[in-house]
């Protein structure tokens, strides 16, 4: 049994001792097993020492009846995610190096031309900034002619930006 921080206890199926590795932190260490739909326990020195990002655990170990608000929670999350995956969150364009992509055709299939669709005139220096970017990053290439095309569909983001 653990008591959780309002006080309710808590029942586990048992407990098992693992190595526990991520990146470059190993620990050995007790670990709790729930019930199915409950969330299984590693200790809280655990989760310091494999670099496991707690959001204010001092917060959550208090009997409180404040709730930490959303946009901390979030802006806390974040910033977790960004400094634990930093290859994720850099600026650019990510690129696959490990495997080669090929794309396997129907057999028998038939090439589908669509043209373009008219860009509004105001999304115009947009859509060619976003394309030449494309472009510089290797992403696209310029052809003169092609059997398959479909057309580029303009949206604007609900805060109004491309």
């Amino acid at each position: 049994m653990a008591r959780m921080y309002n006080g309710q206890t808590a029942a586990f199926l048992g407990k098992a001792s693992a190595v526990f590795k991520r990146r470059n932190h190993t620990n050995e260490d007790v670990f709790y097993v729930a019930p199915r739909g409950s969330l299984n326990l590693l200790s809280y020195p655990t989760m310091q020492r494999l670099g496991i990002y707690i959001a204010n655990a001092e917060a959550v170990n208090a009997i409180s009846t404040e709730q930490p608000s959303v946009s901390n929670i979030k802006a806390g999350t974040v910033a977790s995610l960004e400094s634990s995956f930093p290859d994720v969150f850099k600026n650019g364009l990510g690129q696959c190096t490990v495997m080669k992509a090929s794309l396997t055709l129907k057999q028998n299939a038939t090439p589908a031309y669509r043209r373009a669709r008219p860009v509004p005139y105001a999304s115009l220096p947009t859509v060619e900034q976003e394309l030449d970017r494309l472009l510089n990053l290797g992403v696209i290439k310029p052809v003169k002619h092609t059997d398959w095309a479909a057309p580029v569909m303009v949206v604007k983001k609900p805060d109004g930006s491309a």
